[in-house]
């Protein structure tokens, strides 16, 4: 009668030792998962880190000569300055956003006191050396910049554009302005996806929303064509899509530092083993292949572009990895953003041109399929983005 007994203890005891040794294997297998997944994660981080260090740092200015220095030491002393400047003026500076051909004579103290803003942005604008840490090994997320205290740079440029203008000092508005779409393609060229974003917004200040019609309408042959050529040297550098190499890199490096990855995510699922680490690595690397796909993808129209960038959210959203799906915004309203400031500025070179009376070559509408589009209407002119919506207006009307 013991026998039964003795058997059924040892079948028992034998599934404990079955179900711990998987236990047991299975853990094994998780770690091991992790650890190749992190580690191709840092090995990546580092090849990024390598072909960022590894990209030209020289650039010319839009205007003017060149002069030897790092533009973003200028930039950050003129953004500190601009700080101080706002804080201390700041109504009397919000009553100035309001575009009008010329500054007040109110404007006057104002124009003394942030001459410190313009001298260290003109400093940066000029300098050749655009890297925007200045260490070679330091980590990508140390150079954040202020969207506040650089627009207001941007903003003081243009208020001081404008004042220019109306005294008459027309071709130093325009290098003016020129200074301040050098600090914004500076930023658009750091890499970093928030100061992309930031230096976007930059150029659209110091371009569209410093040279409205009625401005342009009083600029002489000379400024005229000063702006031109700093228009055109703007364009050529500026880029149609959001590179995202260094924003990967900054990722990369984040997840390395971060010492509790499980804090970091709320916990791994159980497609890696509970395994945060895992699923942090697997999600990065899984981005990072994303954007080479995109990154290779050949040039296209903007729909076009569109597709390939909902289809990778698509690829990601699939993956099973709930992190993947989160770790980059919408690159969709990303890229439009930038191709929007992009089509502004093709259709402000436009009217420069049509003002200058020269025939208008074609540009590449950044928000179409084919040209911008010059159409007479009446006694004027309009060029016109296939952007142009119910919301937003990509258009200028120029008058004859």
């Amino acid at each position: 009668m013991q026998r039964p007994a003795r058997h059924r203890r040892r079948i028992v005891l034998a599934g404990v030792l079955g179900s711990t040794a998987l236990l047991l294997t299975s853990f094994a297998f998780v770690q091991l998962r992790a650890a190749a997944s992190w580690a191709e994660m840092t090995a990546r981080g580092e090849v990024l880190r390598r072909e960022w260090q590894a990209q030209p740092r020289q650039r010319p200015p839009l205007s003017g000569e060149a002069a030897p220095g790092r533009a973003f030491e200028h930039y950050e002393a003129a953004a500190t300055a601009s700080e101080v400047f706002a804080a201390d003026n700041y109504a009397a500076l919000r009553k100035l956003l309001p575009h009008s051909r010329e500054l007040d004579a109110s404007a006057g103290a104002l124009r003394t006191r942030w001459r410190p803003v313009l001298e260290a942005l003109r400093a940066g604008a000029h300098a050749t050396d655009t890297c925007a840490v200045a260490r070679a090994d330091a980590p990508a997320e140390e150079h954040i910049v202020n969207l506040l205290t650089y627009r207001w740079v941007a903003n003081i440029a243009v208020f001081e554009a404008r004042a220019l203008r109306g005294e008459g000092h027309d071709v130093e508005s325009v290098r003016r302005t020129l200074d301040a779409a050098t600090l914004g393609v500076d930023l658009v060229h750091d890499g970093l996806l928030i100061n992309q974003m930031i230096g976007a917004a930059l150029i659209a200040i110091a371009t569209s929303e410093a040279w409205p019609e009625p401005a342009l309408a009083t600029l002489s042959p000379p400024a005229l064509e000063e702006l031109a050529r700093g228009l055109a040297a703007l364009d050529a550098c500026l880029p149609e899509r959001i590179a995202m190499a260094r924003e990967m890199l900054f990722m990369a490096e984040n997840l390395q530092q971060v010492p509790d990855q499980r804090a970091w995510c709320g916990g791994g699922t159980w497609r890696y083993g509970f395994s945060s680490r895992w699923m942090l690595a697997d999600a990065f690397l899984q981005t990072e292949a994303s954007q080479a796909r995109l990154a290779a993808a050949p040039m296209s129209s903007w729909s076009d572009r569109q597709r390939q960038l909902a289809r990778q959210e698509e690829v990601l959203a699939a993956s099973g990895n709930p992190v993947a799906t989160m770790m980059l915004p919408s690159l969709v309203a990303a890229e439009q953003s930038l191709r929007e400031v992009l089509a502004m500025l093709r259709l402000l070179r436009l009217s420069v041109d049509l003002h200058r009376g020269r025939d208008v070559a074609a540009l590449p509408d950044p928000l179409g399929d084919g040209a911008l589009l010059v159409e007479e209407h009446g006694d004027a002119r309009i060029v016109r983005s296939a952007g142009s919506n119910e919301r937003r207006r990509f258009e200028r009307l120029v008058a004859r």
